[in-house]
Formats: C-alpha cells, sequence, structure tokens
C-alpha cells in the first residue's frame, strides 16, 4: 500500500489526526482538508487514489462534496468513504450514489480502515469489481465519466496568493498552523462497511448545494455567549478549555484560530449577517486566504480571555478582520493580535464581487 494515497474531508480536526496517523501506519500516504471547498479543490489537484469523506460536513454538506466530486472527471470513479455516525440508510436517502461508494460509521477503528481499503485496493488491481465476497457483499465497478463540467460564467478567477493584497494597510502574513488534537481511542467497535450498488450516471455538474437543514451544526467551537457590541467591535469572553493547551500548559498556537473565526462569525452575526443564510439562501462563501496571529504572551489554562473582532477592510471582492485576544486574569494584557483575508466566491468556486446589499450592511460595521 506505500504508494497509494487518501484524502481526508472532515471538519473534525481530532478525528482527522487520529485516522490520519492509523493511516500512515499501514503504509499510506495522506492528505487533509477541513472544510467542502478546500476538499474539492485538493481532490481535483491532487487526485487521490480513496477519498474519505465526512457526512456531515458544514458549507454544503458531505452530500454536496460527494455530487460535486462524482460530476467531475477527475473523480467520477474515485472510490469514496463516508464517514457517519448517521446509519447507512439515512445517508443513501440523502445522496445520488453512485459506483465505488463505501459506508464506514464512526466511531471507526485501524482495522475497519484496512478491511475497507484493502478492499478498494483488491478490487481495483484484480479487475474484479462487482464479483461477490467472502461476506456476500459485491465492489461495485467503476461509473463511466459523465460530462466534463459546465462551463461557470466568466468572472474574476480565485485569486488564491496574490502577488500584492488588494487591501491596503496589511504586511506580510506569517503562515498559521492547523492545530493538531489528540487521537481519540480507537478501540471502539464499528457498523459493518457498506458497498453500493451501480447507480445510472449523473447528468451535468450542479453548483455547491445548500446546507441540508437537517445537517447538523459544526464541530463545537468557543462560546460567545454574552458577548455583544462595543461599538463597531465585537467582544465576548471565555474560559481557556484544558483541551486548547499543549504539553507545556498553554494555548496551543492554532487553537487562536478558532477564536478568532467565533469572533467574526458573531460580529457579522451581529450586523444583521449570517454566514448560514449566505451559504445556504445565496451560495455564497467566504473562504480564508490569509491569516497572521502574532502572539505577545502565552494564555494558559483556565484563564479568562477577551476576544475582540472588527472589520478592518472592504475590498472588491473580499475583506479583512482583525483581532486582539486579551488575557483578563493579567489586568486585561493583549496576549495575542492578528488578522484573517476572506475572498468572496460564488458556488463555481470563482471569485464575486460583494453584492450591494451585502457592502452596506459590511460597511455599517467597518471600524
Amino acid at each position: 500500500m506505500s504508494d497509494r494515497s487518501v484524502l481526508i474531508i472532515d471538519d473534525d480536526q481530532s478525528l482527522v489526526a487520529a485516522v490520519k496517523e492509523g493511516l500512515e501506519t499501514l503504509g499510506f500516504r495522506v492528505a487533509a482538508a477541513y472544510d467542502a471547498l478546500q476538499g474539492v479543490l485538493q481532490a481535483h489537484q491532487g487526485k487521490p487514489d480513496i477519498i474519505m469523506l465526512d457526512f456531515n460536513m458544514p458549507a454544503g454538506g458531505g452530500s454536496g462534496v460527494y455530487d460535486r466530486l462524482r460530476a467531475s472527471t477527475d473523480t467520477a470513479a474515485t472510490p469514496i468513504v463516508f464517514l457517519t455516525g448517521a446509519t447507512v440508510e439515512e445517508v443513501k436517502k440523502t445522496i445520488r450514489s453512485t459506483p465505488n461508494t463505501f459506508f464506514l460509521k464512526k466511531p471507526i477503528s485501524v482495522s475497519q480502515l484496512r478491511k475497507v481499503l484493502d478492499k478498494i485496493i483488491a478490487a481495483r488491481e484484480s479487475g474484479a469489481a462487482g464479483k461477490p465476497t467472502a461476506q456476500g457483499a459485491s465492489v461495485a465497478q467503476s461509473a463511466p465519466p459523465p460530462p466534463p463540467d459546465a462551463a461557470p460564467p466568466q468572472r474574476n478567477e480565485f485569486p488564491g496568493a496574490p502577488k500584492t493584497s488588494p487591501f491596503v494597510g496589511m504586511g506580510t502574513p506569517g503562515e498559521a498552523s492547523v492545530p493538531s488534537a489528540p487521537s481519540p481511542t480507537f478501540d471502539q467497535p464499528l457498523g459493518r462497511v457498506h458497498d453500493e450498488a451501480p447507480a445510472p450516471s449523473l447528468g451535468a455538474p450542479t453548483p455547491l448545494p445548500r446546507l441540508a437543514e437537517s445537517a447538523p451544526a459544526p464541530a463545537p467551537a468557543p462560546s460567545a455567549a454574552g458577548g455583544g457590541l462595543d461599538g463597531k467591535v465585537f467582544v465576548f469572553q471565555a474560559k481557556v478549555a484544558y483541551a486548547d493547551t499543549d504539553r507545556l500548559g498553554i494555548v496551543y498556537h492554532g487553537n487562536y484560530l478558532r477564536y478568532f473565526e467565533t469572533g467574526r462569525t458573531e460580529l457579522l452575526r451581529a450586523f444583521g449577517i449570517r454566514y448560514r443564510d449566505l451559504e445556504m439562501e445565496r451560495q455564497l462563501y467566504l473562504p480564508v486566504v490569509e491569516c497572521r496571529c502574532e502572539y505577545l504572551v502565552p494564555c494558559r489554562y483556565d484563564d479568562s480571555i477577551m476576544i475582540r473582532c472588527w472589520i478592518s477592510e472592504i475590498g472588491a471582492s473580499g475583506l479583512s478582520f482583525s483581532y486582539e485576544i486579551l488575557n483578563a486574569d493579567e489586568g486585561g494584557q493583549l496576549a495575542v493580535k492578528g488578522f484573517t483575508r476572506h475572498a468572496l466566491l460564488n458556488a463555481y468556486w470563482k471569485s464575486e464581487e460583494i453584492p450591494e446589499d451585502l457592502r452596506a450592511k459590511l460597511s455599517t460595521a467597518q471600524r
């Protein structure tokens, strides 16, 4: 298995870290994506041998990512393994299932991972797709590639990492690391691995679907309960949780980005803009394309911290937020400051100019 690659698309960073470790012990090369947009982009660019997909992804849901992957010639026949806490029957009712689709019920174990991956690889290498297995299941044959993606409207390309920032007043950012987390226990039993029967090929690709009404909330984030506006700055307090600290007993540097995310989400909500409404009703997305975090003094377990967030820049097709985190237990000492820059994208992953009604609301919030 040493030359096989797996892409994990899951917003649960703890689970991703554990699954990644388990797959690497089996000899796989592993990449990870923590949201729907990033996952689809990495799948097209990296062309992994196998994709493991969380069914309950935010920003379109796992079913939306699945439809998008199956509608592309790059990933139409790539084996996809759904990771789900729901029953397999519930997942099947939601997706338009195709061949080479498998299911693993959370929590998962290394032995279950190996079982389903061995089955996928054996079928692809031997050409025995569709033949019954010893357990009476079958490995479905690859579907013929569907028509290529429909050409989206011609708009500005996704900015990626521009040579110069479209927003003024910003320094050269540093690189923020994705936080690691303790691995969950892998000794819990799993449900059976199910294989999906062939279904008719999909039609032309569609934009990223709206988030299903029944989808659960994203992974827990620092609570902004009790927060509010101080002029145009959203302020909320939080207690540093034990899970946010590292072996040194201080807040792990990547976890400050979670506080930033909660701050900007609640700031926009306070001015009448909900991320969920943008994604579900207008199919507009605000991925982070640049971030910077300056660590002045450490925060520790059970410290009371105050997070301040405001809009610092608004461009033609994106905006920036600035942040401060103060340690209330140290007399309000400034511990961390930083910013994030976001591009506004449409459902085709193209840069979109900020609509006038949205710009008007954002302008009232700009500091």
